[in-house]
């Protein structure tokens, strides 16, 4: 899972609508509901670089 949500982050980031709407599509797969799955994922910790 936490590959995926690198690859939210980074698609997120540089905006690349398709792979946006992959991932939108997995989540809702995985039982979330649109992006918002990916953002409820993302890590908290201030000392992790890869947090937004």
């Amino acid at each position: 899972m936490y590959c995926y949500i690198e690859c939210y982050q980074i698609t997120k980031k540089i905006g690349l609508a398709e792979a946006l709407q992959h991932l939108e599509k997995l989540a809702q797969n995985l039982g979330g509901s649109n992006l918002d799955f990916w953002e409820q994922h993302l890590p908290t910790d201030s000392t992790n670089p890869n947090t937004p």
